[in-house]
Formats: structure tokens, C-alpha cells, sequence
């Protein structure tokens, strides 16, 4: 029993927004600081969340990656990461979690003891006034310091996402090299996509050719072709520190993609850029009298009608009520 779209993609990736709320307003996600309706109010239970990562495990699923929102901030996280972790016991899937880092020196030993190994840190800026200015926080400093104790721990993988704005943050990126590898941290470019109030515009683009271009300007870059992740790893200097570069909007990587999203208040999107409208209500379904088999086999049919790739971005920069904080990325 596995989750497999018309296409023959088998998806064995479920990303899991357990909140859309986020103590950061940054440019590309929620600038204006939107109060979304749900508000932390109608996000999923600890039991929903439970349920549906039961059955979705049982079809296939082998790696879950939390988002948000800002997961971290969840009142009941700790409790919902260790009924995750016992759960997760009967299966071994991978776990992860995407975080902007603000409470994540203080979470670690729990992520760690709770079975969660790949952590992905969003960092869009390493100068404290360009970072107030992306984010709309301040605490740059202790960023820094979570990321340098997360290192250190053992079991966490942790990655640097760092979403690349030509008027923001593009002059940085050999910066942000330097950084890696004093750290020995990978480091991921993301190109700047197109969601809802983030007033995308093609002015503030920048392609992940352009970003290779200035990169390899000061530091060799080898393509390692072994990767199968969504982002294109180069080695740096011949080392064995490479940097990946996630070109969602340049060079989609549509045709091979294995993720299923869960919105907080348990909609499920076929694609990162699905409209509100186009989502299934996964939440709807537990509550109803159907067994495990029978939701599956709804989820199953709704996945039918995944699309071959996204829109193409003209089309993307008009869409309304496509929230990237209620996505998770």
C-alpha cells in the first residue's frame, strides 16, 4: 500500500505544518506579519496529528519533516515529538523538522532524544541589521549560537536554508560559504519563490546560475552527481564540503517529486504552490466514521489529480491566498 500519482511518482515524503503562527516576519513568507484565521485555534491535535501520521506511515511514508509556522513554538511540542518518537518505533521513518532557529538550542537535547536527526536551519542573512531587516527579529546572535551548539550534537544533521534576494541578501553568498565551512555545515541557496503577499518580482530574482556564478568566482565547485536531494550539491575546493543550491523556479525538479503537505489545520496539497481551494480536508476525514483503509484509499484518489510540475512562474505571481506560512516550505 503506497501513495503512488498517475504519473508512476511513489511519495514516501510527508511534510507535517503543525502551526502557522511564527514569532519572524520574513519578506519572502509573511511581511506583513498576517494573523492567519486559524490562529493556533483550529490546528491539528496531538491525536490528530498522530492518527494521520499513523496512516500515512502505513502506506509507504518513510521519511516526516514538522514545519510551520515556527514548529518550535508550539505550546504542546514537546509532547507531541514524544508521542511522534513512540509512534514512529513500529516504523523508523526519518525524522526532521525545518526551523528559523529561535528556540532551537533550547529544544535540541528533546529533537535528539526524540529520534529527529535532519535539521534544517532557515539563515538569510549573517549581518544583524540585514537579518532585523529580512526577518523582523533581532536575534541574530542567538541564531548563531543554536546553530553552533546543534554541531555539536552527535544525532542532528543540520542544514543552513538560506532563501536568496538579489535587493536583500545576494551580496552575501560567498559570506555565507565562509561560513559553512568554518562550521562544516552545509549550506543551501534557495531561489526567492512567488507566494502571496510577498510581492515577488523578477527585480529581486535570482536564478541558481547566477549564485554559481559568483561562488565560483573565489572557491572551485565539482557537481556531485551522487545527491538524490531536491537541491544540486557541489563540492567545494575538492574537499568534502559541499554547498546545494534548490532551484524551484529556474529548473524545477517536478518530475521526481516524492512530498505529500499537511497545512496545520490538516489540508492536504498535492503541490507547494496548490491553492487553498484545491487541498483535501484531512482533518474532515479523521473526524468522520471512516476506517484507516478508507481514508487512504480517499487520499489515494485525490493524489490522482497531482499535475506533472507547477505552474509556470508568471502564473505563480498572481495567485492569491497561497500563504507560504501556512505551507512550511
Amino acid at each position: 500500500m503506497k501513495f503512488i500519482d498517475k504519473y508512476g511518482r511513489q511519495h514516501d515524503y510527508l511534510r507535517l505544518s503543525i502551526t502557522d503562527n511564527c514569532n519572524f516576519s520574513c519578506v519572502y513568507c509573511n511581511p506583513v506579519h498576517k494573523i492567519l484565521p486559524s490562529n493556533g485555534t483550529n490546528q491539528l491535535s496531538v491525536d490528530e496529528i498522530l492518527l494521520l501520521t499513523k496512516i500515512f506511515l502505513q502506506n509507504g511514508i518513510t521519511k516526516i519533516r514538522l514545519t510551520g509556522g515556527e514548529p518550535l513554538i508550539r505550546k504542546d511540542f514537546d509532547i507531541l515529538v514524544t508521542e511522534l518518537h513512540e509512534l514512529n518505533k513500529n516504523y523508523n521513518a526519518r525524522l526532521g523538522i525545518t526551523t528559523n532557529g529561535s528556540n532551537l538550542k533550547e529544544k535540541a537535547p528533546l529533537l535528539s532524544k526524540t529520534g529527529f536527526t535532519s535539521i534544517n536551519i532557515s539563515l538569510d542573512s549573517l549581518n544583524a541589521l540585514n537579518f532585523t531587516k529580512i526577518t523582523g527579529n533581532n536575534n541574530l546572535g542567538k541564531i548563531i549560537d543554536s546553530i553552533d551548539y546543534v554541531i555539536r550534537e552527535p544525532n542532528l544533521k543540520p542544514k543552513i536554508n538560506c532563501v536568496v534576494m538579489k535587493q536583500n541578501n545576494f551580496s552575501e553568498l560567498l559570506d555565507f560559504v565562509k561560513f559553512g565551512i568554518e562550521r562544516t555545515i552545509p549550506i543551501r541557496f534557495i531561489e526567492y519563490m512567488p507566494f502571496s503577499m510577498n510581492k515577488w518580482n523578477e527585480d529581486n530574482f535570482v536564478s541558481y546560475i547566477e549564485m554559481l556564478d559568483v561562488i565560483s568566482k573565489q572557491y572551485k565547485l565539482t557537481l556531485n552527481g551522487t545527491s538524490n536531494d531536491v537541491a544540486k550539491y557541489y563540492r567545494v575546493n575538492d574537499s568534502d564540503y559541499s554547498i546545494g543550491f534548490i532551484s524551484s523556479i529556474s529548473e524545477h525538479f517536478c518530475g521526481d517529486c516524492n512530498r505529500l503537505r499537511i497545512t496545520s489545520e490538516g489540508k492536504m496539497k498535492l503541490c507547494l504552490f496548490s491553492l487553498k481551494n484545491k487541498s483535501l480536508d484531512i482533518k474532515k476525514l479523521l473526524d468522520s466514521s471512516l476506517s484507516d483503509t478508507e481514508i487512504s484509499n480517499v487520499i489515494k484518489i485525490y493524489l490522482l489529480g497531482k499535475e506533472l510540475h507547477h505552474p509556470e512562474v508568471s502564473e505563480l505571481a498572481h495567485f492569491e491566498n497561497n500563504d507560504m506560512i501556512e505551507i512550511g516550505g
